[in-house]
């Protein structure tokens, strides 16, 4: 889709990208920018940009392919479409914010709990219910891609019966 889009709309599109992931840094203490509550703000965030920008169909359909990829894990998968829906939403119920109003709009959807993370059982949970820096080691994802919620780790050994 990135291929599609005009220069100028790549260096929008790069802009975007950089400013979410520049912003969400240090947004949350403790947060390791994967699966947590940073990487909640910064999907979430950097959806409303892409909204306010490209409108709302092309940023749900490209985050859907994104997102996609065989390497990612269903979880994250989830996580992530969840919270780029969230801040598609703001945007368009805020049509009129500046970057700064976006930013505060999805650091309180992350405090209400509208967004979600991944908890340290690998499971999905609403933002506001576990503690920022209390979110899953990220490496299981990452050494692991295709691990599933409740399964025991490659390293685990099953217990006895």
């Amino acid at each position: 889709m990135l291929d599609d889009l005009s220069i100028g709309d790549k260096i929008r599109f790069y802009r975007i990208m950089t400013e979410a992931e520049d912003i969400a840094l240090g947004v949350y203490e403790g947060d390791t920018e994967q699966d947590d509550h940073t990487d909640a703000f910064r999907h979430a965030y950097w959806n409303a940009l892409l909204t306010q920008e490209f409108g709302a169909d092309w940023p749900t359909e490209y985050g859907s392919k994104h997102e996609g990829r065989p390497d990612n894990a269903a979880v994250r998968e989830a996580m992530d479409l969840h919270n780029n829906e969230i801040g598609r939403t703001i945007a368009l119920q805020n049509p009129d914010a500046d970057p700064e109003e976006l930013q505060q709009l999805v650091k309180d959807a992350v405090a209400r709990g509208d967004t979600v993370v991944i908890d340290q059982g690998h499971e999905l949970s609403f933002s506001d219910d576990v503690k920022v820096g209390d979110t899953v080691d990220s490496d299981v994802f990452n050494e692991n891609p295709r691990f599933l919620p409740g399964s025991p780790l490659p390293d685990d050994k099953p217990s006895p019966k």
